[in-house]
Formats: structure tokens, C-alpha cells, sequence
């Protein structure tokens, strides 16, 4: 009987640790802060500043950093998908991938846990 319990009341903590997150973050109250006296009132950012800045400005960010990443394996020419559907990924890997790997010696040359001594 108590297994049957444990789930429940793991839902019932976690339910209860999102609502409880949530309800603190959406009761507080909105900063409404005023221009001290004394300080000049800043003037409105108008819309196409304020796109400019909140809006393009990281977008090109964005873009900019994926083209640095990408550079590279475009300079080389390699494709940037993969080759094959569901197919592996050796990321800095050689070209060939595992098929242009050096064969390595025999187990039974290289010791390991049949080694002798």
C-alpha cells in the first residue's frame, strides 16, 4: 500500500513546488519607480531605435556567432547536415570516420587483463 502512496505524493510535492515557484514570481508587485525630483524626464526611445536595440541587435548577434562556428566546416567545404538519416556523429573526428582508423595491434600482444608478467 505504501508504494501506491509514493508516486502520489511525489506529484503532489512537485505540482505543489511549481504552483508555489509561479504564484511568488507572478505576486510580485511591478517596479513603479519615478524620476527622483530634480532629474530631467528621459525622453521616449522611439520604435524603430527601440526594435533596433531590443530587437536586431541580438538577432545579429546570433547570426554573426553562428556564421564564426560555422566558418570553418564551410571553408572546408563539408556539408553541414548529416550524411545519412539517424546515422552517427564523430564530431572532430577524422574524415573517413571509424572505417579510417588505423587497425591496432592484436589483443594478444598488447597485454591488458591477459597479460603476463
Amino acid at each position: 500500500m505504501t508504494t501506491s502512496r509514493r508516486p502520489a505524493l511525489r506529484t503532489t510535492a512537485r505540482v505543489a513546488a511549481v504552483a508555489l515557484s509561479a504564484g511568488l514570481v507572478l505576486a510580485g508587485p511591478p517596479a513603479l519607480a519615478d524620476v527622483p525630483d530634480g532629474w530631467p524626464t528621459p525622453p521616449s526611445i522611439p520604435l524603430l531605435d527601440g526594435l533596433f536595440i531590443y530587437v536586431f541587435a541580438p538577432l545579429g548577434l546570433v547570426v554573426l556567432i553562428a556564421l564564426l562556428v560555422l566558418a570553418p566546416s564551410l571553408a572546408r567545404g563539408e556539408r553541414l547536415g548529416p550524411e545519412k538519416p539517424g546515422g552517427d556523429q564523430w564530431f572532430g573526428g577524422r574524415r573517413g570516420g571509424p572505417d579510417a582508423l588505423e587497425s591496432g595491434t592484436p589483443a594478444k600482444e598488447s597485454g591488458g587483463a591477459s597479460g603476463s608478467w
